[in-house]
């Protein structure tokens, strides 16, 4: 998934960007009903061309194990908790004025869910929509998003999440993200209806 990113980005930077980005997010995720933890890696290529936002993520989470948990032991594996879980999106979207410098930027999304450990039985395919907005605080600028799975079919992932980044730029081409986000889900039907933290940093690249 992480290959097909990165050819994904280069391709797309190479024959449209204009004023694109491309960032690397590094989360700690903390399930709080399942009492595990894990580690996120997030790769994000954004650009806007013609009016238009488009965007490529992928995002990696590996889950640790924890025997206190009370997540059903056959549910989990015994040697890395949940294990590993990608996923890969494309979205598209559009940023519309509403008053003065506030922004809104409504987004629709088609993702592919490679499952636990990439499980070929539980990978699938999902839609997302969004909204997004952001503004100048101090040094840098808050953007926050309110964004959700839709079209998922029963036991596939039910995954809505509230993105928090904080962009501090360094120069005119690099910029530190501090992040704080929530997300709240049905994992599988391991856990219904808990939910996820996730807090770290990142780095991203304008070209």
């Amino acid at each position: 998934m992480k290959k097909l990113f990165i050819a994904s980005a280069m391709m797309l930077t190479s024959l449209f960007s204009n004023a694109g980005t491309i960032g690397v997010d590094v989360d700690h995720v903390y399930n709080k009903a399942a009492y595990v933890g894990g580690v996120a890696h997030f790769l994000r290529w954004n650009d806007t061309i013609d009016g238009i936002n488009y965007g490529l993520s992928n995002r990696t989470v590996r889950y640790g194990s924890n025997p206190n948990s009370s997540v059903a032991s056959s549910k989990l594996r015994s040697s890395d908790g949940w294990g590993m879980w990608n996923n890969f999106e494309g979205s598209v979207g559009k940023t519309y004025n509403i008053a003065g410098s506030f922004d809104l930027s409504p987004y629709v999304g088609l993702g592919y869910d490679d499952g636990q450990n990439g499980a070929v039985d539980k990978a699938y395919w999902y839609g997302r929509v969004g909204v997004a907005t952001g503004v100048q605080i101090g040094p840098g600028r808050w953007n926050t998003a309110i964004t959700t799975r839709v079209n998922h079919e029963a036991g596939h992932l039910e995954h809505t999440m509230w993105l928090n980044n904080y962009s501090i730029p360094l120069n005119n081409q690099i910029s530190i993200n501090i992040r704080a986000s929530r997300g709240w889900q049905n994992a599988l039907g391991i856990v219904p209806k808990t939910y996820e933290d996730y807090t770290g940093i990142g780095i991203t690249y304008k070209f």
